[in-house]
């Protein structure tokens, strides 16, 4: 969703973008060339946020300091809510603390694995025949693999027209080649990043359906809400910004950057070219500063 210029939120100073992914996840830029672009499109800052790893960070760290970014250790946890609905908790770190991290992620690793070899083999059921070791061929064996990486196979070997059609027809929750993924509960997430000294926010809140689950979250120790988000509307953004100050919680928001949407076969290309999606939501200033000082806190402590 793309805000029309006269009912954004007024632009950030510094400017930044705190939802990112790379291809250590389900992104299609390596970290060097995220933080490369982010520069290039006039960010100050940017926060990392692949699925459950932060083996991105060492790279775009590294990078960050070569063209004046600032780079905000982050990931997006995948957690599931007590009613087993899913929900994303976004962690954002001092970076000292990401070594604790590495044994949860090698455990994320292997039931991602799993996960992905058990969807693939729905998906033979089904007819629509993939090569399980092919889609991990050639990748970054760091990466977190993804129901992304599965879709965009499926477009690839010609099953599906579409990334969206193959979360549609197959891919998507309740669909017949759905797996579950064995997670952590919403609690145990935010539990975890709080212990690391991370700040824990729920992410894209309309498009997961977490209106009514919000005040249980901040019970259970959640600290932000992503209110401004590529998919949500200008109206839908202002009421999940009014619905996290209400419950004493920071606002944050982001691009939730993949990368450049691809067209399906044979579609017409846009009349222009359209500006990188990276850095296209403002968080409004007053919220980039409440949520900086509370990061930055953590870090101190």
């Amino acid at each position: 969703m793309t805000y029309p210029p006269d009912t954004m939120p007024p632009m950030t100073s510094p400017r930044v973008d705190l939802h990112s992914h790379t291809t250590l996840s389900d992104g299609s830029l390596p970290p060097r060339d995220l933080v490369r672009l982010a520069a290039q499109v006039g960010l100050d800052v940017l926060a990392i946020t692949d699925h459950d790893t932060t083996e991105a960070l060492a790279e775009a760290l590294d990078e960050a300091r070569g063209v004046g970014l600032r780079v905000i250790p982050g990931m997006e946890v995948s957690a599931a809510l007590e009613d087993g609905g899913n929900v994303h908790v976004l962690g954002f770190f001092p970076a000292d603390r990401l070594g604790a991290l590495a044994a949860w992620q090698e455990e994320r690793r292997a039931l991602r694995r799993a996960r992905m070899a058990s969807i693939v083999a729905r998906l033979g059921e089904l007819g629509l025949s993939l090569d399980l070791e092919a889609l991990g061929r050639g990748a970054d064996p760091r990466r977190s693999p993804g129901r992304l990486h599965v879709a965009r196979a499926l477009v690839e070997a010609g099953h599906v027209p579409s990334v969206p059609e193959a979360f549609d027809r197959y891919l998507g929750k309740g669909k017949p080649a759905y797996v579950q993924d064995r997670v952590p509960t919403a609690g145990e997430a935010i539990a975890m990043i709080r212990g690391l000294g991370g700040v824990s926010v729920v992410a894209h809140p309309s498009i997961d359906g977490l209106d009514p689950h919000l005040e249980a979250l901040a019970a259970q120790g959640l600290e932000g809400v992503e209110a401004y988000h590529f998919g949500h509307a200008p109206d839908v953004a202002a009421h999940f910004h009014a619905r996290a100050r209400a419950l004493g919680l920071l606002v944050t928001g982001g691009s939730d950057y993949h990368g450049e949407p691809t067209r399906a076969p044979g579609a017409p290309p846009p009349a222009e070219a359209e500006a990188p999606r990276l850095g296209r939501v403002a968080l409004p200033p007053d919220e980039w500063e409440r949520f900086d000082a509370v990061l930055r806190a953590r870090a101190g402590a």
